[in-house]
């Protein structure tokens, strides 16, 4: 802990000096303004408007530079030691590990991440940690020890306590930029600004790797490596997961059990075969930008390199069960997240009920609200639009542009007519698919119909046009009008009102 305590030292200097240096250049742009604006009028050479643009620029410099209150919101659900024992149990293990005291405030939090801080007044803190709910599901236990673990280090190296100052700094030269835009001081403030974040993002690179290797030396590098590489694809996989999958649901009035349909999703090949590409991806980049503020995922692997085959391995014990079965949890996590969504009102949805609740309800809307748009087209004929898509580019011209790539083009065309055709093929007795992760598709003789993806798959050859046509013919919609089919869809009344 001594190496810890010594680079806190280094960085709280430098931190202050470049904290120090922004309101001195700041206040020196005042005074400069203001010793000029007196000596017009203490020499009775009085320039109206050079007194008014410096009156304009100290205003907003003042307006800028002004300290704002920074209350404290709470990120999510405050976790209790008598709801979730064995959570606690880690974390005071943890916190003994690192010499450290325990957080006096634990929260839950609903996305793939995990994070420390001080609150409060600088001579009586409270410690905050905030756990993602994904990563309790998706890391093992010893992995996600060495996550916490390197979170306990960056109290135990004093980060938490220059992160503010970072932080603060950087929201007064945003304000000062937005200020002095166009005006010919803002050069001024824009070469310190591009200083300050390129010396305070080293310093928070060289925060994670310090970070790093206490997590490996305590908790086992091959389990801090694991779980950073887990992280690097959960983050941007929840998310998508969390904008395509749930808040479809959330916003028709349903509820789905969440960390049920992510490990579905998760689970998917379709995705696991993008976050290993993703991740594959990531590891090859080498050098840091000088704007990120984390390290490059390969430069932190290697910065732990010598502790893999050292400390604890890494055992597949998933870690679902710290949080313990704790009755509406995800609910009350939504709750908290999101204060204002009321949730209490939203309906229990099982992943397996969201097609036939959610999804064509609105596709038989989507499908009548164009039927017009779609009148005198046929279906047997979707293998010619894909060949020749001119004509249905120059008829949906205000949702295609004819400059796009051909691909691009396609895919377009088939999120346009997935949900139609969806609607349409279900009506005549259809089944149809969904699991998370992928687009809704149909059972089809051949196999699975990946109808959000027709036109690029008679393209590309993955579905043959006579298949397309023979299903066509047996389900009766062949020569049928597109626009009649959809006009003589059930209504399948108003959506955001589910049964309860």
């Amino acid at each position: 802990m001594e190496d810890g305590r010594s680079t806190l030292y280094w960085r709280a200097l430098f931190a202050f000096a470049l904290w120090l240096g922004f309101y001195a250049l700041a206040l020196g742009v005042i005074a400069a303004l203001g010793a000029l604006t007196w000596l017009q009028f203490a020499t009775g050479r009085i320039h109206p408007y050079l007194v008014f643009l410096s009156g304009t620029i100290v205003f907003f410099l003042v307006a800028a530079i002004w300290p704002r209150r920074d209350p404290f919101v709470a990120p999510g659900l405050r976790l209790e030691p008598a709801d979730h024992p064995r959570l606690f149990e880690e974390l005071h293990a943890v916190a003994g590990s690192t010499d450290q005291p325990a957080p006096d405030d634990v929260y839950l939090i609903h996305e793939a991440n995990a994070w420390v801080a001080m609150r409060g007044p600088f001579w009586r803190p409270r410690r905050v940690l905030a756990l993602g709910h994904p990563l309790v599901h998706h890391l093992t236990e010893n992995e996600l020890r060495a996550v916490l673990a390197h979170e306990f280090a960056h109290w135990a190296g004093g980060d938490t306590w220059l992160t503010p100052w970072v932080w603060h700094t950087r929201l007064a030269l945003s304000r000062t930029l937005d200020a002095l835009s166009g005006n010919l001081l803002d050069w001024l403030f824009i070469g310190y600004a591009k200083l300050f974040m390129r010396v305070t993002n080293a310093i928070s690179r060289q925060q994670e790797l310090d970070a790093d290797r206490l997590a490996a030396r305590l908790a086992g590098g091959e389990s801090l490596v694991a779980g950073l590489k887990k992280i690097a694809t959960l983050a941007p996989g929840h998310d998508h997961y969390w904008h395509s999958e749930v808040v479809p649901l959330l916003d028709a009035g349903y509820l789905p059990p969440l960390a049920e349909g992510f490990t579905a999703y998760y689970g998917n090949p379709f995705i696991q075969k993008l976050a290993r590409l993703a991740l594959d991806e990531e590891l090859r980049q080498e050098d840091p930008d000088a704007w990120d503020t984390h390290p490059p995922l390969s430069e932190r692997i290697r910065n732990v390199h010598a502790f893999v085959s050292s400390g604890p391995r890494n055992r597949p014990e998933p870690a679902t069960g710290w949080l313990g079965a704790v009755p509406d949890l995800e609910r009350r996590l939504l709750s908290a997240a999101f204060p204002t969504a009321d949730v209490d009102t939203l309906s229990p949805l099982p992943w397996e009920d969201a097609l036939e609740r959610v999804y064509l309800p609105g596709y038989v809307r989507t499908a009548r609200e164009h039927a017009d748009d779609v009148a005198g087209l046929r279906l047997r004929d979707l293998p010619d639009w894909v060949a020749r898509p001119d004509e249905l580019v120059e008829r949906f011209s205000e949702y295609v542009d004819a400059a796009w790539p051909r691909e691009q083009v396609l895919a377009q065309l088939g999120n346009m007519f997935g949900p139609l055709v969806t609607a349409v093929l279900v009506a005549r007795g259809i089944e149809a698919l969904c699991v998370p992760g992928e687009p809704v598709s149909l059972r089809a003789p051949w196999g699975t119909a990946r109808i959000f993806q027709l036109f690029t798959d008679l393209d590309a050859g993955e579905l043959e046009a006579e298949k397309w046509v023979a299903w066509c013919e047996m389900t009766g919609v062949a020569d049928a009008d597109l626009g009649d089919l959809c006009r003589a869809l059930p209504d399948p009344g108003e959506p955001g009102e589910p049964d309860r």
